[in-house]
C-alpha cells in the first residue's frame, strides 16, 4: 500500500480499531469561483502500515483457472479492466511548508490553475498526513488519455497550485503517483466465482472511491459467504448500473462543464451529497442526488444540464 488512503469515517467497521486512523477531519470543498464548503462528514486518513498487519486468511496471489477456484473469494481473476482511469500526481511537504491559512484539508479545489492547456479537468487534493506533513495532490478524476498526457497535465498544474498557495516546491521530500483503472470492464462474475473488491464492483466508478465500501462490506460479505449466498457489491446491480451511468455524464463533460457539474454539486444538501459520493443510500439515495441535481443545474449551467441528460440517456460508456 504505497499510496495514501482516505475514506468516510462512517463506513469504517469497529474492527479496523482506532489504531488504524492517522488523521481525522473535516475536509472542505472549493467551487471553481472561490466558494468554501466544509463537509459535515468525518475523512480519515488510513495508518497503511496497521491495514498491511491485518491477517486471518491465506493470501495467494496467483492465476488459475476458474473451475479450479470454484466458491472462493477472488479479488482479480482473468478480469479486463475499463479503459476509463484515475490519475494523480501529489507533493508529501512539511507542515512548515505551508501557509499557515492554507492548513486546511481540502477535499476538492476546482479553481482552475491551467492555461488551458489540457483537454481533462485537474483539481487539488490537500489533506494532513500521520507523520506531520501534507499531501497536495492534482488529481484527474475520471479519463480516457493516456498515462504519459495525463501524467504531464497534473504536474504541470500541481507546479502552478502550489505556487498560487504560496508554498515553494523544493520543499516537497517526496511525491504521490495515482494512476488506475475505475472498474472492471464487465460486472459480473466469472463462472460462479465471486469477487470481492475493486474486480467486483466495489469501486465508485465516478469518484474512484473502494477501500471505505470493502471495509464497510467485509462483515457482510462473509456471513453470505458462510450462508452460501452471492454477495453484490451493497446496492447490487442496480446501484452498479446507476453509478456507470453518472461516469458516463462525467466523461462527456469538457473542463469548463466539469468545473460548471461540482459547483452545482455541492449546493445540494449534505445528505445528497454523502449518499452519491458514498453509496449509503443505495439506488433511492444515488437517485434522489441526481434527480436534485437538475435544480441548480437548471438555474446555474443550462449547457451543462443538457450535456448530462443527453449523455445519461443516450451515451455509451
Amino acid at each position: 500500500m504505497p499510496s495514501t488512503i482516505g475514506m468516510w469515517e462512517r463506513e469504517m467497521p469497529e474492527w479496523v480499531g482506532a489504531e488504524a486512523v492517522g488523521k481525522r477531519f473535516f475536509p472542505t470543498v472549493i467551487g471553481s469561483g472561490g466558494h468554501k464548503h466544509m463537509l459535515p462528514d468525518a475523512y480519515l486518513v488510513l495508518n497503511t502500515t496497521i491495514l498491511k498487519g491485518f491477517d486471518g486468511y491465506e493470501v495467494v496471489q496467483d492465476t488459475a483457472d476458474p473451475v479450479e477456484v470454484e466458491g472462493a473469494v477472488v479479488s482479480t481473476v482473468n478480469t479486463e479492466p475499463l479503459a476509463v482511469r484515475q490519475f494523480a500526481y501529489g507533493a508529501i511537504l512539511p507542515e512548515t511548508a505551508l501557509p499557515q491559512e492554507h492548513r486546511i484539508p481540502v477535499l476538492m479545489d476546482f479553481r482552475d490553475v491551467s492555461d488551458g492547456d489540457g483537454a481533462d479537468t485537474t483539481f487539488s487534493y490537500r489533506i494532513p498526513l500521520a507523520d506531520g506533513r501534507w499531501l497536495i495532490e492534482e488529481t484527474i478524476l475520471v479519463t480516457r488519455a493516456g498515462t504519459a498526457e495525463s501524467m504531464d497535465l497534473l504536474k504541470r498544474n500541481l507546479t502552478r497550485r502550489l505556487g498560487s498557495l504560496g508554498i515553494d516546491e523544493t520543499a516537497t521530500e517526496e511525491y504521490e503517483t495515482v494512476n488506475f483503472p475505475v472498474g472492471p470492464a464487465k460486472l459480473r462474475s466469472l463462472q460462479g466465482v465471486q469477487k470481492f473488491g475493486v474486480a467486483g464492483g466495489w469501486m465508485h466508478p465516478a469518484t474512484g472511491y473502494s477501500v471505505g465500501s470493502m471495509l464497510a462490506d467485509v462483515d457482510r460479505v462473509l456471513d453470505d459467504l458462510d450462508g452460501g449466498k452471492p454477495f453484490p457489491p451493497r446496492g447490487g446491480w442496480p446501484l452498479l448500473w446507476l453509478r456507470r451511468r453518472g461516469l458516463v455524464v462525467l466523461l462527456a463533460f469538457d473542463p469548463q462543464q466539469t468545473r460548471e457539474f461540482f459547483d452545482a454539486f455541492f449546493t445540494l444538501p449534505d445528505r445528497l451529497i454523502h449518499n452519491y459520493l458514498t453509496g449509503r443510500g443505495g439506488v433511492p439515495g444515488t437517485a434522489a442526488a441526481m434527480v436534485a441535481l437538475s435544480v441548480p443545474l437548471a438555474r446555474r449551467a443550462p449547457k451543462v444540464l443538457g450535456t448530462l441528460l443527453s449523455a445519461f440517456l443516450f451515451r455509451r460508456l
